[in-house]
């Protein structure tokens, strides 16, 4: 009998292969240091290409026709069993595919790279060919020239993989693996910390913290990290956004700092193997991170979510809420959850309401915000453009999430507009480039005066962007330095952000901007906000668009709260529901229409909601056939809608197009 393990490859084609498990017999070189959770080096596929896994099962059995484990890629476990049985549960769940979401929830980096190495093991290879085959003595040659072995990919460069595959099977060459040895950091033995006044305070079922701002959650947080350490406990800490862990990391006093380490996933090979095996030496108290390390295997006592209310990448990457992922894991690994925000999530509220979660509560200010009436098509009217006259030596936020200069072309006849053949959205006007892009695919064709539908001479640009915005505020305010910010100017470049954001807080007067501006408003103090035009987004086609503008305004707020901010909201609708509620200062307005109009259009939480993109219509039948009364099903242009109270009816269909198609399936 032989050590097997069960080995979950994790960049297998998903079209192959509903759960990439694969069974590999243990080197006794290797039976010592080998655990569940510890990523191997494996050869894979007919070619043993070399592929990194994880380890998931360690079982005695026979080990016939199956291929060795290479190499460990790290000493340490990445992951749990506990984290191993979350990850099976929410794919049988939620038909997620383990290998999409193993990145967003695992800090896997490049690791060390194994590298694949060609072998001449035959020097008398002549009496092995014909002399027909002239390629191959090439080949051989070439190995020969190199010192008698090289790298395969150096190799691929010049012969195909037919011919050294060939040479292989035929026992002329060999392919062997190399990997480097890296140093191994130490950042030296870590004291243990004696804190004074520590107050006794534990979470001893889940709680929702709510009503305060960041600052004093923060403070919160530190004197449990106090207390739980000096009854040697561990906290896990899981924010949002990379840029919050770093603002949190340095608001902890030093001698919390001593015993916790903070991880994004932008660390280097050699700082994540250290951080994982200070874990496995007990020297790493407190864990602060992104959802990059929700699965490490800390034996935290505790898992703290930080506004969760904004994890919107984790719920596009996984199609799940934050709240099911740490409900699922604390629930089999027996620890108890804090929910800290300004202002729960409806799934956290509701949830709370459910599983009887302790509430710890305060009521916060609403008077740093001001719904002004904008009664025309002027962006910049009258009372903004008096208001950022008279806002001498503040530091003025103009939130606009439009990007380009207009955002589409159409036809003023037929109304016909140019959209993006692939992705079916409108195509933006950048003026810069002179051209109309797509925003997602970045798509390009150039601007064109001739409907192709109707023929007519008509076709125009509409909806100013975020470019065209900018020289209408250089126009106006000619003694004012304006900077822009969005994601199409930085292009996903960290450091041309922090070049915008560094100038701005050095010179600039006012920064246009997505989303992207909002963590700068952590950076200064008594700002003036104004949402220039947020009317649009109310007509954004997801059932969620109301809520998520509510907590967009929510996290001004605390802000403002935070940093003596001033908020203008201006709109054509001052009477909508979530700006009366902000305006009468009454959130619970807005939380009950919104629960009443989702009972009556069926969403969630009173239905789950499913969405399939690009599906063939010959699906729709399918779907059709397995609908209950109760069951709203749509389709149009190739997406698929669901509303139903249980969509495990549709298992069949969702098992045979889960890894061709995205399933977002909403509930909570």
């Amino acid at each position: 009998m032989s050590k097997i393990a069960d080995v979950f490859i994790e960049d297998v084609p998903l079209i192959k292969e509903d759960l990439p498990l694969f069974s590999y017999v243990i080197p006794e070189k290797l039976i010592e240091k080998i655990d569940i959770g510890k990523r191997v080096f494996v050869p894979f596929g007919r070619g043993n290409k070399l592929k990194r896994g994880i380890i998931i099962k360690i079982w005695d059995g026979s080990k016939e026709n199956l291929k060795e484990i290479i190499d460990l890629v790290s000493d340490y476990k990445i992951i749990d069993d506990v984290g191993i049985r979350v990850l099976l549960k929410l794919h049988e769940k939620y038909f997620a595919p383990i290998s999409t979401i193993l990145k967003k929830i695992l800090p896997l980096g490049k690791s060390k790279k194994g590298e694949e190495i060609i072998k001449l093991i035959d020097f008398e290879f002549e009496k092995s060919l014909s002399f027909r085959e002239k390629r191959k003595f090439e080949l051989l040659n070439f190995i020969q020239e190199s010192g008698g072995e090289i790298k395969l990919r150096i190799l691929k460069k010049f012969f195909s993989s037919k011919v050294i595959n060939d040479l292989i099977k035929r026992g002329i060459i060999i392919k062997k693996y190399e990997f480097p040895k890296g140093r191994k950091a130490e950042r030296g033995m870590i004291e243990e910390k004696k804190f004074e006044n520590v107050k006794d305070i534990s979470i001893d079922e889940n709680t929702i913290l709510y009503g305060f701002t960041y600052k004093e959650r923060w403070n919160y947080y530190v004197d449990l990290i106090k207390s739980y350490v000096s009854k040697d406990k561990k906290i896990k800490i899981i924010f949002p956004e990379k840029i919050e862990v770093e603002e949190f990391y340095k608001f902890i006093p030093d001698e919390v700092k001593i015993i916790s380490e903070k991880i994004t996933g932008e660390e280097g090979k050699r700082e994540r193997e250290t951080i994982l095996k200070e874990i496995y030496e007990n020297k790493i108290k407190i864990l602060i991170g992104t959802t990059i390390s929700l699965l490490l295997p800390l034996d935290e006592n505790l898992l703290i979510i930080e506004n969760e209310s904004r994890f919107k990448e984790l719920e596009d990457i996984l199609s799940l809420k934050i709240i099911e992922f740490v409900r699922t894991y604390a629930q089999e690994k027996n620890i108890k959850i804090l929910i800290g925000s300004l202002y729960p999530s409806f799934e956290a509220l509701l949830t709370s309401k459910r599983e009887k979660f302790n509430i710890i509560k305060k009521k916060f200010s609403l008077k740093n915000i001001e719904i002004l009436y904008r009664d025309s098509e002027r962006l910049i009217t009258p009372y903004i453009k008096n208001l950022i006259i008279k806002s001498k030596n503040k530091k003025i936020f103009i939130f606009y999430p439009r990007k380009g200069y207009f955002q589409y072309l159409f036809c003023d006849e037929c109304g016909y507009t140019s959209k993006c053949p692939k992705c079916k959205v409108p195509l933006t006007y950048f003026k810069e480039e002179g051209k109309l892009i797509c925003k997602i695919c970045g798509y390009e064709k150039l601007p064109f005066d001739i409907c192709p539908q109707c023929g007519g001479f008509s076709m125009r640009f509409s909806s100013p962007g975020i470019e065209r915005v900018k020289e209408k505020f250089k126009k106006i305010f000619k003694d004012k330095i304006i900077l822009e910010l969005d994601d199409w100017i930085t292009k996903g470049s960290d450091k041309k952000r922090r070049e915008i954001e560094n100038e701005f807080m050095l010179n600039g007067d006012i920064l246009i901007g997505t989303h992207l501006i909002l963590p700068l408003l952590k950076r200064v103090n008594n700002f003036i906000f104004i949402f220039l035009d947020i009317d649009f987004m109310l007509n954004f086609p997801e059932y969620d668009s109301f809520e998520n503008i509510f907590y967009l305004i929510l996290r001004v707020i605390e802000e403002s709260n935070v940093n003596q901010g001033k908020i203008y909201l201006q709109t054509k609708f001052p009477k909508n529901i979530i700006f009366k509620a902000f305006k009468e200062k009454n959130l619970s307005l807005f939380i009950n229409d919104e629960l009443k109009r989702r009972k009556e259009t069926k969403f969630p939480p009173y239905y789950k909601y499913v969405v399939i993109e690009d599906i063939q219509k010959e699906y729709l039948d399918e779907f059709l056939k397995l609908k209950e009364n109760d069951d709203e099903i749509y389709y149009f242009n190739g997406t698929l809608k669901i509303k139903t109270k249980n969509f495990f009816k549709f298992k069949s269909i969702f098992d045979k197009i889960k890894y061709e198609k995205t399933l977002r399936i909403k509930e909570f």
